[in-house]
């Protein structure tokens, strides 16, 4: 049977983690990756247990080299033929401000958190608009809405992220195929560990994959554009 897929990066914690399991109890094969091989293997093994009449294929990346991306996105389709719903979650946070951070901060993480997802997502759009569908959810943040304190170049990406995603959204029209650009507040996963916060304030990784799975079972003639999603309680 020729399955749905999915393909779903940064898919070893948090966000990522939720999101590649709520496909996969949906009954989609899913393509993830991550820096980590060991984590990937362990993931794999743990779901393949749990859903074992689906295809979980792994590939361990770096996402601030972009010939790291571009292999990934090959093997994917190699693996999978086909992407139906690619989700661009990779990124990563480092504190500072635009006056005090190392100067090849922003660099690195524009790499990691914008470069990687345009790359990723011209890589995969060719085969989508053959089928004349797709949905491209790019993970944003609230982080990119406003400044955000202690993580300048962080937010500077994030904003870049939003503008990507309204930019993909435009130039994939015409092909049937949907983005979306999901901004979610504080949401609980391992970076959050001795911060001191408590995880009652913190939203459900879940919360964000629900919402990314409900994304993409709009009718073909629908697509949520952005989402923004903040925790219930103030921090």
């Amino acid at each position: 049977m020729n399955h749905k897929t999915a393909v779903i990066t940064g898919a070893t914690q948090g966000i990522g983690k939720a999101i590649a399991q709520k496909f996969l109890a949906e009954g989609y094969d899913i393509g993830i990756c991550a820096r980590n091989q060991q984590a990937l293997t362990a993931l794999q093994s743990s779901w393949h247990e749990r859903y074992p009449e689906r295809r979980i294929v792994i590939y361990a990346a770096d996402f601030s080299r972009q010939e790291e991306v571009k292999s990934f996105a090959a093997f994917m389709l190699q693996e999978l033929m086909h992407v139906d719903v690619l989700v661009n979650n990779a990124g990563i946070f480092l504190p500072g401000t635009v006056i005090d951070e190392q100067e090849e901060q922003l660099s690195y993480m524009m790499e990691v958190n914008v470069m990687s997802a345009y790359h990723l997502s011209r890589a995969v759009v060719p085969s989508m608009k053959v089928k004349g569908a797709g949905h491209i959810i790019n993970i944003c943040s609230v982080a990119g809405l406003h400044s955000y304190a202690g993580g300048s170049s962080y937010s500077i990406s994030k904003y870049a992220m939003l503008g990507l995603s309204d930019n993909l959204r435009e130039a994939c029209k015409p092909y049937g195929i949907g983005v979306t650009a999901i901004c979610p507040g504080p949401t609980l996963s391992p970076s959050w560990d001795g911060s001191g916060v408590d995880e009652d304030k913190l939203m459900d990784a879940e919360d964000i994959a629900a919402l990314t799975w409900q994304c993409t079972q709009l009718s073909p003639k629908a697509c949520v554009e952005r989402i923004v999603v903040n925790p219930v309680r103030d921090m």
